[in-house]
């Protein structure tokens, strides 16, 4: 049973925070930036940011959804610099792959996210 995650807000006091790669990422939510990041074409649902550190994910998805994104962008930057040069179909594999083996809840907890009472 998947449980409703708590999505921080900005009146939150706690960051979502990931070590990666000996960096910590910052777990960022924001609202309809497809005008910024993505393209008529494309909806980007969540971003990368290796110089800043930090992860953004759209925050009106479906609480799966944020979990395969999260899952999605580690991945990212898992392999930013590495040999791998991965195609985004491929990230989006085992993106996909991870969240459906538990993940993402993973990646959540680990962070310091919360779900709903």
């Amino acid at each position: 049973m998947l449980k409703n995650l708590k999505i921080p807000t900005n009146d939150d006091y706690y960051p979502l925070v990931l070590s990666i790669n000996g960096h910590l990422y910052t777990i960022r939510f924001v609202e309809g930036k497809k005008a910024v990041y993505g393209t008529d074409d494309m909806e980007i649902l969540g971003a990368v940011s290796m110089r800043n550190c930090e992860i953004i994910l759209e925050r009106y998805m479906e609480h799966s959804k944020i979990l395969e994104v999260l899952c999605h962008e580690v991945v990212h930057a898992l392999t930013h610099g590495t040999s791998l040069e991965m195609t985004e179909t491929q990230v989006q594999v085992i993106a996909n792959s991870l969240y459906q083996l538990g993940v993402g809840n993973y990646l959540w907890e680990k962070s310091g996210g919360k779900y709903e009472i």
